[in-house]
């Protein structure tokens, strides 16, 4: 899928945006197709509520904990051992139990990768810890989904809230005008954060 098609669209479809969208350039789908599914939750579940900076240096000791350990996956360290890296009790909690049934039938939970996201979020929503926010972000990072719009994350609502109050005055910012390029639009907004370009 042509992220110049995505940026025409989105340029279309939120004209106060489209210099935004110019300014940055386009953005490319993200697609991680070789880590293992267990792997990128216990990544996610690290990223929960913590910023990028925060999250890359905690799974960064969890990493290297494991590879000292000689463990196929970070998931595999038991919980005291993830939180000496900075993991918290109930994040740890959650990677655990996660990785416990995804060992128990590996294949059932590499085969997320051919769902819809819809069905995506509701076999993720099932596991404790794990949300639809969780699911959001495996589907966009993880299995390259091109159509995810995270409504409940933090960043992407700050963001939302700065453009509605400064650049959309007569109609809310409203995700789905995206269709079929959501995925996109939230790179967008993420990407005007963490290059600053707004004063939010």
């Amino acid at each position: 899928m042509s992220s110049l098609l995505a940026k025409e669209h989105l340029s279309d479809a939120y004209p106060a945006l489209a210099p935004t969208f110019d300014a940055l350039g386009s953005v490319e789908l993200p697609h991680n197709k070789t880590i293992l599914v267990a792997e990128a939750i216990t990544r996610i579940v690290i990223g929960q509520m913590l910023s990028r900076q925060a999250a890359q240096s905690i799974y960064g000791r969890v990493e290297q904990k494991k590879k000292e350990r000689g463990l196929e996956g970070s998931w595999h360290l038991d919980i005291d051992d993830l939180v000496v890296q900075g993991v918290s009790t109930r994040k740890a909690r959650t990677i655990k139990e996660f990785g416990e049934r995804y060992d128990r039938n590996p294949e059932i939970y590499e085969a997320w990768r051919c769902l819809k996201h819809e069905e995506i979020r509701e076999k993720v929503s099932e596991n404790w810890g794990l949300s639809t926010w969780s699911a959001d972000i495996l589907s966009i990072f993880y299995f390259g989904l091109p159509d995810v719009f995270p409504l409940e994350d933090g960043t992407i609502k700050r963001v939302v809230q700065y453009i509605n109050k400064e650049l959309f005055e007569n109609q809310p910012f409203d995700p789905n005008r995206a269709r079929p390029y959501r995925t996109y639009i939230s790179l967008y907004l993420w990407k005007i954060v963490d290059e600053k370009f707004f004063d939010i």
